[in-house]
């Protein structure tokens, strides 16, 4: 129901729910506001009912919310509502195998890239370098 009224964009969303959950709000209700935020704004409501119409938007926007709900309530059904989370860094267990292999396909690929296109082609990729 918060997510409904909201303008909020999908990385927009995403510090919101985070700071929902730390809040103390369960994965499932920051799940459904994932969800239902982006894909029943307001301004997406509008632009559905003008090409649609008026009923197609509201489907869609009663399909979003019940949709969101239940897989938020699945969630919650999965992993508890409030599921033990680690406070601080220090608090993880050291990297196991899956963080390594992780680590090295991202470094991989990051080299393939720059090997590929040239360090300055992948800069510009990431940042304007200006000198276009």
């Amino acid at each position: 129901i918060v997510g409904l009224p909201m303008y909020v964009c999908a990385s927009g969303a995403t510090p919101l729910a985070a700071a929902l959950i730390f809040a103390g709000a369960s994965p499932g209700a920051a799940l459904a506001f994932l969800l239902a935020g982006p894909a029943s704004n307001t301004t997406t409501l509008g632009v559905l009912s003008s090409l649609h119409g008026r009923r197609h938007a509201t489907l869609f926007a009663i399909m979003v919310i019940g949709l969101a709900i239940a897989l938020g309530l699945i969630t919650n059904a999965l992993l508890g509502a409030h599921p033990t989370a680690p406070s601080h860094p220090s608090d993880h267990a050291a990297f196991g195998p899956l963080h390594w292999i992780s680590l090295s396909v991202v470094t991989l690929a990051t080299l393939a890239a720059v090997l590929r296109n040239g360090p300055r082609a992948m800069l510009r990729t990431i940042v304007d370098l200006g000198d276009r």
